[in-house]
């Protein structure tokens, strides 16, 4: 084994693994606009209570909801929206990380939470101006990665693929592409 293993435990109604898709509308230096699509597994058919907030990286709170929702067994799928006012938009020179909480509870007892993590920014590319991250044109600078790390060999250590990203930022890249084998967990939490 060279990759985490994860055992989740969840409640009568749950969020998943990447179950929480997190976009955002519209940002600028003044406001930010969320949306936030929260997809629940259900083993009842009842009314829970979802109370969610977003934190900034300091875990201030910038937005708070509290949700009566009525589920069915199976998949629930609920969209939120936010207003952030003021929001550090994320960048490939500041990238600011916002964190994303949600809770369930059912009959009053607590049956899952859930946290994710996320950048205000707005992307768009196309064949004219390229990628333009909040509005400004970036470059992509960067190379194709292998999951190993040499002679420590393929087990994804978080301070080995930190160092391995670090080094290559350091050294201009930008932007990486992986090959052959899926990225960790640990990569990607730390790109």
């Amino acid at each position: 084994i060279y990759r985490d293993v994860f055992l989740w435990i969840g409640g009568k109604v749950r969020i998943e693994p990447w179950d929480v898709f997190v976009k955002t509308i519209s940002a600028n230096d003044e406001s930010a606009v969320i949306s936030v699509k929260v997809e629940m597994s259900s083993d009842i058919d009842g009314e829970i209570k979802l109370d969610t907030s977003i934190l900034d990286n300091d875990k201030k709170t910038v937005a708070v909801e509290c949700n009566l929702i009525t589920v069915k067994s199976g998949k629930n799928t609920i969209e939120l929206t936010y207003k952030i006012d003021k929001p550090y938009l994320w960048n490939i020179d500041t990238p600011y990380i916002y964190h994303f909480n949600a809770q369930i509870s059912y009959l009053g007892k607590k049956e899952d939470d859930y946290e994710t993590s996320f950048g205000i920014r707005t992307l768009t590319a196309d064949s004219k101006n390229g990628l333009l991250i909040n509005g400004k044109q970036v470059k992509l600078r960067g190379g194709c990665i292998h999951h190993d790390h040499g002679a420590l060999g393929a087990a994804a250590f978080p301070a080995a693929e930190y160092r391995k990203l670090s080094k290559l930022k350091a050294a201009g890249f930008n932007a990486i592409r992986t090959a052959h084998y899926p990225p960790s967990l640990a990569l990607l939490e730390i790109c």
